[in-house]
């Protein structure tokens, strides 16, 4: 568990001073940015900061085993259990991958590097995190069957409209459209009668 005390700025400052990033650190900023409910603009510049000291080699990256979440693989296996218990009617509007990442955001994450760990993680997840796991599932299965216009993914023509909703800018019919020609000047097609000769069509 990352303590509270710890920030990315302070994360990156540390692998600044002594020009290596330890996997212990980049497993802390990694669990810091998937935990915390939004990365202020101070947060955001320090980790610009660390990728170009890692671009630059100012900043070693020391090698790391993989880690996993057990968290994710325990909440996967609860929430099939749950979509094995749903009508096959409400199974055609469950998208698994939203049902997983609402339940995930409302659960502590819990990763080991090694098969001992992973144990471990396990068996403190079945101890004291079985029923929030299950109300979190539970949850965001109501939550996900609704049809939802925010669960339809965007269209890039249709960005506009979703984030003005009704108060989408609409083109004012007194100011001339830059893209049309105006009646007092002639289409590009006719030619000019004041233009010179040269340069008529």
């Amino acid at each position: 568990m990352v303590s509270p005390t710890l920030t990315i700025s302070s994360l990156v400052d540390q692998a600044l001073q002594t020009g290596k990033l330890l996997p212990a650190t980049e497993l802390e900023i990694y669990t810091v940015c998937n935990t915390a409910a939004e990365l202020s603009l101070q947060d955001y510049m320090a980790l610009d900061r660390l990728r170009q000291a890692l671009q630059s080699g100012a900043v070693q990256a020391l090698p790391r085993g993989p880690f996993v979440n057990i968290m994710e693989e325990m909440l996967l296996e609860e929430t099939l259990r749950q979509l094995g218990q749903q009508p096959t009617a409400n199974l055609d509007t469950l998208d698994l991958s939203e049902i997983m990442t609402h339940a995930l955001n409302r659960l502590p994450p819990l990763y080991a590097t090694t098969q001992a760990g992973a144990h471990h993680q396990r068996a403190h997840i079945d101890e004291t995190l079985r029923a929030q796991i299950i109300e979190a599932v539970t949850e965001a299965l109501t939550h996900c069957q609704a049809p939802l216009a925010h669960n339809i993914p965007i269209e890039p023509n249709r960005r506009q409209d979703l984030i003005f909703g009704d108060n989408s800018p609409q083109p004012d019919p007194l100011k001339p459209n830059p893209l049309q020609p105006s009646p007092s000047q002639p289409s590009p097609s006719q030619p000019n009668p004041t233009q010179p000769p040269l340069f008529r069509t």
